[in-house]
């Protein structure tokens, strides 16, 4: 009997995209922009997707190297491994997109495909219906600060009740987007909501009007202050607000909204 070394390559490339496959995804989290992907409450369960993956890499790595005794007659000498299946090909093709595309966030391009809130009208009786944790609380004598952690409630309430919020001053961050229909001194201020992952990001928004609309191109964000008003989009009224304020910003390290996201 001989001792005969044994190299498998497969199992090299696999502990490769695997370990690599760790690598982004702790590159992604010490950049905090795990966020740019999936909703926060989800990174504790990706964290330890990220220590599982780095258990399998060290694993398939200890099977590169095997040694087995053979028949000292024996000729036929060869290498064994453990073929590539494709599940490997998910991991190889995120690691290429991730390398060869930067990151990059949803803009004001996607909104026509995603469909924006403020043109959805439900009928009475739906409205009737619509849930409002934050009625009471939006009644008050102060202003409305539009929080991310509040976003969609606030949207809510001001596009389906604006008439119970006429008069009250709206502070609020979010990108330009035009719908058509919208005429030459109305903008739309808008923020991507994700409940899960990116995939199902959805633009929540409303109708702004200011004199001074056409400076600011689709996509420019702006972080406003103004009045709500009833205004006329398509002849039909709904609400908007008067712009008395608007500052250009940079775009947000952290540019969706995030509901259901706990309070730290």
């Amino acid at each position: 009997m001989n001792r005969q070394l044994h190299f498998h390559i497969h199992s090299l490339i696999k502990s490769l995209v695997l370990l690599s496959s760790f690598n982004l995804i702790r590159v992604l989290l010490s950049a905090e922009q795990l966020s740019l992907y999936i909703h926060p409450r989800f990174t504790f369960f990706t964290e330890v997707a990220d220590y599982l993956l780095l258990i399998l890499a060290l694993a398939e790595f200890s099977r590169v190297v095997s040694i087995s005794n053979v028949p000292v007659n024996s000729l036929h000498q060869h290498s064994h491994g453990h073929d590539l299946n494709g599940g490997y090909i998910l991991f190889v093709a995120t690691l290429f997109f991730a390398m060869v595309f930067p990151n990059s966030t949803l803009d004001a391009t996607q909104v026509s495909n995603r469909g924006l809130n403020t043109r959805i009208t439900p009928n009475t009786a739906t409205i009737e219906n619509l849930p409002r944790p934050l009625a009471e609380e939006l009644k008050t004598p102060k202003g409305i600060v539009v929080t991310d952690l509040k976003y969609t409630e606030i949207m809510s309430e001001l596009n389906q009740f604006p008439d119970d919020y006429i008069g009250k001053e709206v502070n609020m961050t979010g990108f330009v987007f035009r719908s058509p229909g919208q005429s030459s001194n109305q903008i739309s201020l808008v923020r991507y909501v994700i409940t899960c992952c990116t995939a199902d990001a959805l633009p929540y928004g409303i109708l702004c009007e200011t004199a001074s609309a056409k400076q600011y191109p689709d996509g420019t964000w702006l972080e406003i202050q103004g009045v709500v008003q009833k205004g006329k989009y398509d002849n039909e009224p709904v609400g908007m607000i008067k712009l008395s304020s608007i500052k250009k910003i940079t775009e947000p390290m952290h540019p969706y909204v995030f509901p259901y996201e706990t309070p730290e």
